[in-house]
């Protein structure tokens, strides 16, 4: 697996131990200025360039006050659904936001 130190997590994993189960896949999502990173629960990384992301959107779905996100790739049959990480103590979702709606205004919906 790559380094994770220089990558910033964008993906929190639900609290209450019930909640995981409705998470099945349990990945966790990272990125830097270049790339997207999946990480599944066997530690296997999946690497994506920004540019290859076709859209980044808000679910109907809510946990705990938290929307449920969802990452689609091009090229990829399915999609990657997460959680956004606290926004209290770690903006890093914020700042994926952010790059993505300066780099690819039309992927964030």
């Amino acid at each position: 697996m790559t380094e994770i130190s220089s990558k910033k997590r964008i993906s929190s994993k639900p609290i209450i131990s019930f909640l995981r189960k409705l998470f099945p896949k349990r990945i966790e999502i990272f990125f830097d200025e270049k790339n997207l990173y999946i990480v599944d629960k066997n530690n296997r990384e999946q690497s994506f360039s920004l540019g290859s992301i076709k859209s980044v959107r808000k679910t109907f779905n809510m946990i705990n006050d938290s929307m449920i996100w969802e990452i689609e790739i091009y090229g990829q049959a399915k999609s990657f659904t997460f959680t956004p990480g606290s926004r209290l103590w770690n903006s890093n979702f914020k700042e994926f936001l952010d790059v993505m709606n300066s780099k690819f205004p039309a992927t964030v919906k």
